[in-house]
């Protein structure tokens, strides 16, 4: 089949190869717990974790050798040790430079890990929770197989740290942030001659940073210059070359779709195709607080669906051959993204960062739904897309945007109009659209943002009309039990184009990820004009259409580094009674499909 050849090659166009983030450690038999140390340098900064590391033996580990909720010295023989050069934050709290003991209290599913005053102890003999200096909960996660208890050192940024734990089966890790880069307290030389566990750092190599902070980490990217949760998991292939660092990640979705299948298709339709994008990102740093990024965003729409796109109920916007859309989403163009982006660091809490795309994204709105981990296995765009977040391919777009701590406010000028119908070539520039958008991330788990903007003509079927648009939303993120992930997102957009024509739309959607499961869901009420479907006869009304999904999938391979999943989801939608004439009785539409996604990053 045509369609399956433009599919195969498209796939060889964006696979790509991974890096591989690896630990050197110095051989040593099973037998006894050997002396380790795990040590970490950035610039003049020093940290380091003296221990000793016990084997598994073919021993039960985790409520065994290891109670359950009991104090546990995270080692062997003598206190762990962790020995900081510079003040840290962990947990919220600032944590003065020396030497502390690092215990924790293992359970099935959560860690609570404590540092404490007392580093010269043997096991936990003379522990006193009086002498902790902090204490936090962590989730437990699988791991592969080690048959050593390790630390290791994971740097995410020049401010901030991780410590990981692996040991059997499992894994923990906590966050530090640095809070100097001036030691005040010395690290002597290590005197051990057992293992030495390495930074999980490439030699040579400049960790990946957000794309506009080098004091914020990746996970937070979202579109544009939007922002995730930093407790958002990444589905992303990197390397590093010379000073450069590179990301790609993307999704297709290959898929047999029936809409209004319940009753006989009407205004509906069968059709199978493919839908997807691709990402690529090349970051380098300038200087000791610059940041240089340069992003390219292609769809494969054009080539896989056409230019009427794929079959949707009750979506609108945009046109073909001179003819609004509708019960069907258009396709996205084949160059969705080209910017260049620059961000100079005031300090760690402060970030100035200007962004230029042709085409781009303004400023406007929750990151986008492709990119929102809520919605990366669902196949559909919302219907609420030309209320939220369908500015994300703009041709001519420039962003101001400023960082302040846990704040970002960005304002941006814009082109107002739509891509036109030719999803191949770069519309002209027009400058004439203007937002602005507060962000708010209150912890790793959670960031908020709203939004404005002024439209000018964005439908070039209509001329003369321009919209205000608002928008506000909440996107959540969570590593629940094991390897389990939740993400969660509720929208809200409105458009004013003046007249009788205010309309609504909300969204929440979810996204449970299990080992090899997925379960999602995505709720919609949206305001929909009988002008826009093209229901004219039924007079000028806003009509509130409903629509809840229930998908799940679930991985069968990883292949290449990229993980492929078989799924199916269906929607069940709720309409007025006087739109029955022309889709019947509660629409019913399904879809099955394969869906390929880089591998999650650990």
């Amino acid at each position: 089949m045509l369609i399956m050849k433009k599919i195969t090659s498209i796939l060889n166009l964006i696979l790509m190869l991974g890096s591989i983030v690896g630990f050197s450690q110095t051989q040593d038999t099973t037998r006894g717990s050997i002396p380790s140390v795990a040590d970490l340098a950035i610039g003049k900064v020093r940290f380091r974790i003296g221990y000793y590391s016990p084997s598994v033996r073919g021993r039960v580990i985790w409520g065994g050798l290891v109670p359950y909720d009991q104090v546990w010295v995270t080692g062997a023989h003598s206190a762990t040790a962790i020995e900081l050069s510079v003040p840290v934050e962990v947990n919220g709290k600032e944590i003065k430079a020396g030497k502390y003991a690092l215990f924790t209290i293992p359970s099935k599913d959560r860690w609570t890990i404590i540092l404490n005053k007392n580093f010269e102890q043997h096991l936990t003999d003379d522990y006193s929770e009086k002498e902790d200096v902090v204490r936090l909960t962590v989730p437990v996660t699988e791991s592969p197989h080690h048959e050593r208890l390790r630390y290791y050192w994971r740097q995410i940024d020049e401010t901030n740290v991780e410590i990981i734990i692996v040991w059997e089966k499992i894994k923990v890790s906590f966050p530090l942030k640095l809070l100097s880069a001036k030691p005040t307290y010395k690290i002597s030389k290590s005197k051990i001659l057992g293992a030495i566990d390495k930074p999980m750092n490439m030699p040579g190599m400049k960790m990946m940073t957000h794309a506009f902070s080098k004091s914020l980490p990746m996970n937070r990217n979202g579109s544009g210059t939007g922002w995730l949760p930093d407790a958002t998991p990444m589905y992303a292939w990197m390397k590093s070359k010379n000073s450069w660092n590179y990301m790609y990640h993307g999704a297709l979705f290959v898929r047999q779709n029936w809409q209004n299948l319940n009753n006989n298709f009407n205004s509906g339709g069968k059709q199978f195709d493919a839908t997807g994008w691709a990402m690529g990102m090349a970051q380098k740093q300038v200087g000791g607080n610059g940041l240089l990024l340069l992003r390219g965003m292609f769809s494969i729409d054009p080539i896989t669906e056409g230019g009427n796109g794929y079959p949707l109920l009750f979506q609108t916007g945009e046109s073909y051959n001179g003819k609004p859309l509708v019960n069907r989403q258009h396709p996205h163009d084949l160059f969705s993204e080209l910017a260049v982006a620059y961000t100079q660091r005031i300090n760690n809490d402060i970030d100035v960062s200007v962004y230029v795309g042709y085409p781009g994204e303004p400023a406007l709105g929750p990151t986008a739904f492709m990119h929102r981990i809520s919605a990366i296995n669902n196949p559909d765009a919302p219907l609420g897309h030309h209320w939220q977040d369908a500015t994300h391919i703009t041709f001519g777009v420039a962003t101001f945007g400023i960082r302040y701590k846990k704040f970002k406010i960005e304002t941006s000028s814009f082109t107002g109009q739509e891509p036109d119908e030719n999803r191949y070539n770069f519309d002209k520039p027009r400058f004439d659209s203007y937002s602005y958008r507060l962000s708010y991330a209150p912890s790793q788990n959670f960031v908020l943002q709203a939004s404005h903007a002024f439209i000018k003509n964005p439908e070039a079927l209509v001329p003369a009309q321009n919209v205000n648009r608002s928008t506000a939303s909440v996107i959540y993120s969570k590593k629940r039990t094991g390897n389990n992930l939740l993400t969660a997102a509720l929208v809200w957009g409105y458009n004013n184009e003046g007249a009788n024509h205010q309309e609504q739309s909300i969204l929440a959607e979810g996204n449970y990820q299990l080992k090899t499961t997925t379960v999602y869901s995505r709720y919609e009420w949206v305001n929909k004009s009988t002008e826009e479907l093209q229901l004219t006869s039924l007079g000028d009304q806003i009509l509130a259409i409903q629509s809840f999904t229930v998908g799940v999938n679930r991985s069968i391979s990883s292949w290449l580094k990229t993980n492929i999943a078989i799924g199916a989801q269906g929607t069940l939608s709720f309409i007025p009674s006087l739109l029955e004439t022309f889709y019947g009785h509660n629409p019913f539409s399904a879809e099955v499909y394969i869906r390929a996604i880089p591998r999650l990053m650990n």
